[in-house]
């Protein structure tokens, strides 16, 4: 059998899923490299960058057993203007 290669928990002070600042991007920390290279993503799983440096991420969270993302208010994208509804 093969053994399967996994990052350590902690690389250069991050872990997965931790909440990270990226060029002024909230986003999450969804993969590690050993190098200190990470894959930053949303929570609803966009891209936002696929190879991010340690040095470049500043943390705003540490990973706890659920995630947040805060979203702005908007209204939802299937009804049109001028009709009351829900804000979300």
């Amino acid at each position: 059998m093969s053994e399967a290669i996994t990052a350590e928990r902690y690389i250069k002070g991050f872990q997965r899923y931790d909440k990270v600042l990226w060029r002024g991007i909230e986003c999450f920390i969804f993969g590690r490299r050993k190098t200190g290279y990470f894959d930053l993503r949303k929570l609803d799983g966009t891209k936002v960058h696929a190879s991010a440096k340690a040095e470049e991420l500043k943390l705003l969270e540490k990973a706890r057993t659920f995630l947040v993302e805060r979203r702005k208010r908007r209204l939802l994208p299937s009804l049109m203007e001028g009709v009351s509804a829900a804000m979300v």
